[in-house]
């Protein structure tokens, strides 16, 4: 794997993404970890992280997110989440069966969530030294944000209902729990229209974002549709990272991103191309994280789960 420093400033947008290369009768292959870097303009600036191809089934890195200027985290071939900072890579916890989603908390917190092939998931939470603070049974699709409070957490919910002995019924909803109490939460969308929610990111009026395969959606903060945009020659929509003022946000599909107002489903500017055909499988904006006045903000516990590399402060009790 190959890193370079890490010269990016708050506004620049780093995407995720990998290039798919085809052998004769095998398997096709990712380059499964690409780390680019665009200014905020969206003009490509480099690479910040290649890793050499890989088996199909490792994947590309679907998750990445940010904490202040310098500091990256991200999902190496889907199974591995890796810190990235001037000092190098430093690998965070063991090998999970399947990252669903990354989020990094104001404090220099992270937030994974692990998906298992049967059962309802783990939500880890690991504190800036990379060390194990708690865990929550909770499965998390695709995506996930922390609302303004710091305790309760927003993300896609896959439902199931069995219709008979070989027929069953799957829906996902917009659901939120309570991290700091450990309980759910009434859902913001009991039922979406299709499955295949990619991306979810709050704004800082408590409405949100959405990206699947058939587009983008915003929704006012008690879930309802405010605009849709749906493009029939761009499926996969795997980026929605959120501009440092909350008023703009990125979001592409395959090798194309855009640049969009929250309050318009047409775009600003683009399409801009990834830099090398890379296809795009997440990303995000150094400093985006403050948009929302607290999104990803410190969680209040129900006792105190500090130490040094996480003090004590006015949010712990």
């Amino acid at each position: 794997m190959a890193a370079s420093g890490l010269p990016v400033k708050q506004g620049d947008l780093v995407l995720a993404g990998g290039n798919i290369f085809d052998r004769p009768n095998e398997l096709p292959i990712y380059l499964a970890v690409v780390l680019d870097r665009h200014d905020a303009g969206g003009n490509f600036t480099g690479t910040l992280l290649s890793h050499p191809p890989t088996d199909f089934y490792a994947g590309p890195s679907w998750n990445v997110d940010a904490v202040g200027d310098h500091t990256l985290y991200f999902t190496d071939n889907n199974h591995v989440v890796q810190r990235l900072d001037q000092g190098g890579t430093t690998r965070i916890g063991g090998e999970f069966e399947y990252v669903d989603a990354l989020l990094a908390t104001r404090r220099g917190d992270l937030l994974v969530a692990e998906g298992h092939s049967f059962g309802p998931g783990t939500l880890w939470q690991f504190n800036v030294a990379g060390q194990l603070v708690r865990t929550w049974d909770l499965r998390v699709w695709s995506s996930m944000d922390l609302a303004a409070d710091g305790c309760t957490l927003v993300y896609p919910k896959l439902n199931t209902r069995a219709l008979g002995p070989d027929w069953i019924d799957q829906w996902i909803s917009v659901s939120r729990y309570d991290l700091c109490a450990d309980e759910p939460l009434s859902d913001l969308v009991p039922r979406l229209p299709w499955l295949n929610l990619t991306r979810l990111r709050l704004l800082p009026d408590g409405g949100f974002l959405v990206a699947s395969g058939y587009g983008l959606e915003r929704r006012d903060a008690a879930g309802n549709l405010v605009w849709q945009r749906t493009v029939d020659q761009q499926r996969l929509w795997f980026l929605l990272a959120l501009d440092p003022s909350g008023k703009t946000f990125w979001s592409g599909a395959y090798d194309k991103v855009w640049h969009f107002s929250v309050d318009s489903p047409e775009p600003l500017a683009g399409p801009f191309a990834t830099g090398k055909d890379d296809w795009v499988f997440g990303g995000t904006v150094v400093g985006g994280w403050k948009a929302a006045a607290g999104i990803g903000g410190v969680i209040r516990y129900h006792r105190p789960l500090c130490d040094a590399f996480s003090p004590c402060d006015a949010s712990s009790p």
